[in-house]
């Protein structure tokens, strides 16, 4: 937030006359608009002279500055209008010739001019957008479900990135970036309607996750000797999945646990059990004589039947 003064009258519509304020402590409200943004303005700058020149001699003013620009500088000026910040905005007739006026003093009659850009007045100010986070809104109205009135309702603790817009009517799912996770509210009002009555809805607001934003690193020194891109050493051949590790889930008692693990020697893998709080395993011999006598019973056509 930035405080200065600033006298509003000179720029008032005729006709209208200000209201005086109600007492009370001074109120602002901070609002994110959007992300990255075009530059249109690039022409347009900034008139200050000192000393200051009273708002009521504009007009003669304005054609003075006209002159000077246009006929003494060989400047195009499209338009001149009364500023809040100096002078006056002067809009030239490219950015080349802007900056050609940005920097140097100039002596105009028994002032001292200079000229600025159009948004590095006062009231500009640098922030930072250091964090970012997933915010779901519940219960949005279904009927404002749209880019603008989303970036309107969480404009006063970030900054839109994305919206996920799904088919799902309970949620709002949003990306902002912010500068203070603490602005971030329990809930949101959203106002809509026209006179003499709206209907507003009150939105609670839970953060799904939040981190900083991720920081590029600095430019490198510049390399003088050897390529700028060498050839990485090359990593191990893949050598495939590893071997899935014993589940769990078997019972300790299961039989079809055994008659997996019968070794290539003729031994039984160990097998697991347990002793008090304590997990053992033990070998087991096979007696081959008795798995013959198993297998040729079992293939037997004379064998008796169950059925």
């Amino acid at each position: 937030m930035a405080n200065f003064p600033v006298d509003p009258r000179p720029h008032m519509p005729k006709g209208f006359s200000l209201v005086e304020a109600p007492l009370r402590p001074p109120l602002g409200h901070e609002v994110s608009v959007i992300g990255c943004y075009s530059l249109y303005n690039k022409d347009l700058a900034i008139v200050r002279l000192e000393p200051k020149v009273h708002k009521d001699d504009f007009g003669p003013l304005a054609t003075e500055l006209r002159k000077f620009f246009s006929e003494i500088h060989q400047a195009r000026v499209s338009e001149i209008q009364p500023c809040p910040f100096g002078e006056a905005f002067v809009r030239f007739g490219s950015p080349l010739e802007r900056e050609h006026f940005l920097g140097p003093v100039f002596a105009f009659g028994s002032y001292q001019m200079t000229v600025i850009k159009h948004d590095e007045a006062e009231n500009a100010r640098v922030f930072y957008l250091d964090r970012e986070a997933w915010v779901m809104l519940v219960g949005f109205p279904e009927d404002l479900r749209n880019p603008m009135v989303i970036t309107k309702s969480v404009s006063t603790f970030g900054i839109l990135v994305y919206w996920h817009n799904s088919e799902n009517l309970t949620r709002v799912v949003v990306k902002v970036y912010l500068n203070d996770e603490g602005k971030i509210p329990d809930s949101v009002k959203v106002n809509a309607g026209a006179p003499y009555k709206g209907r507003s809805w009150t939105v609670p607001v839970f953060v799904l996750k939040k981190n900083g934003v991720t920081v590029v690193p600095d430019e490198e020194v510049y390399v003088i000797e050897g390529p700028f891109h060498p050839m990485p050493f090359q990593p191990p051949r893949w050598t495939g999945p590893t071997n899935p590790a014993r589940s769990n889930a078997t019972p300790v008692d299961s039989q079809a646990d055994n008659l997996m693990d019968i070794e290539a020697d003729g031994n039984r893998a160990p097998t697991v059990g347990r002793q008090g709080n304590q997990v053992v395993a033990a070998f087991e011999p096979v007696d081959e004589n008795v798995v013959l006598q198993e297998m040729l019973f079992w293939s037997c056509p004379a064998r008796p039947c169950c059925c």
